[in-house]
């Protein structure tokens, strides 16, 4: 079953509509943690005038990058150092999410970690998601 999840935005939409910021992000470790460990691969989509950030990613050394016209990807195998970096560095300097997008094998994260696709396995797991998102988050199955 898939889900598609709704990260509330609490702040942020009326000085900065484009980048949706929730209360805080403490539910990103314990969620994305568990699809990390199943995962093989990752990418990441940053805007390229996230200079700070693309910077970060290349000095990593871990991912090949490739440049668009807008945006600048990420590719590569998940590492333990890859993982490591997800879950303990995902906020800059002013407690934004750094990354536009993080696809993963069994999950997707989009809009800065406000919406989220996860094929979960079963109703535990869709239980697991509940108990670890905010309470106003939606989750719908499709």
């Amino acid at each position: 079953m898939n889900l598609h999840i709704h990260i509330p935005a609490a702040s942020n939409l009326e000085s900065d509509p484009t980048f949706p910021m929730p209360e805080d992000y403490n539910y990103w470790p314990p969620l994305v943690a568990h699809y990390l460990k199943k995962s093989r691969l990752i990418e990441i989509h940053c805007w390229n005038d996230e200079r700070q950030v693309i910077d970060e990613l290349k000095e990593l050394g871990v991912f090949i990058v490739e440049a668009g016209e807008n945006m600048t990807r990420f590719k590569g195998d998940m590492s333990d150092e890859a993982a490591d970096f997800l879950l303990n560095r995902f906020l800059d300097g002013e407690g934004k999410f750094k990354w536009f997008s993080v696809f993963a094998d069994h999950f997707s994260s989009e809009h800065w970690a406000t919406e989220f696709i996860i094929e979960a396995a079963d109703a535990k797991e869709t239980e697991r998601i509940n108990s670890v998102t905010p309470a106003e988050t939606q989750i719908h199955q499709f």
